[in-house]
């Protein structure tokens, strides 16, 4: 017996539903298990993507990572806009759980994107930024006045003090 058009888009729903939507039923659930054992109040549950959506490494908002905080001492109308990398995770696990400072908003940021070509970059903020061809050397994008030989050569520098720092 064939599929027809209807059967098929209903295993792709089926699909998607146990990729998408069970992880999330299971952490409900697992937050109810707390709550019933007085656990809820001691617990923040973190949910972190790998990166953005990379499809076209030039643009800024591919690298913002989406962060979601759950946990009873969490405000749930927050939105946190300040600038900041994953090596600040460590500081907002301190500031939910033990009230200590919130991490400073970073003035600029580093950027390294592979998927239509090697790009690295520098943002100052959300509407200033630069990118860079890896291969070539050349500017590919600008929104601002960051000058691409002073990104090449502090990138570079950081490069090589983390090379000196943590390599052979």
């Amino acid at each position: 017996m064939a599929l027809i058009h209807n059967d098929i888009a209903q295993i792709q729903q089926r699909g998607f539903y146990d990729v998408e939507v069970d992880p999330a039923l299971d952490l409900f659930a697992e937050i109810n298990r707390l709550k019933k054992e007085n656990l809820w109040n001691k617990t923040l549950i973190i949910v972190v993507s790998d990166h953005g959506d990379r499809a076209k490494s030039t643009e800024l908002e591919n690298y913002r990572v989406p962060l979601l905080f759950v946990g009873q001492q969490i405000d749930s109308t927050t939105t946190i806009d300040s600038f900041l990398t994953h090596t600040e995770l460590s500081q907002l696990i301190y500031y939910y759980l033990l009230h200590e400072t919130f991490p400073k908003s970073r003035e600029s940021i580093y950027l390294v994107g592979s998927t239509e070509k090697w790009v690295y970059g520098k943002a100052l903020n959300i509407k200033e930024n630069i990118f860079i061809d890896d291969a070539r050397g050349i500017e590919i994008f600008n929104s601002g006045k960051i000058k691409a030989i002073d990104v090449q050569t502090e990138f570079q520098e950081y490069l090589d003090s983390f090379n000196k720092k943590y390599g052979k």
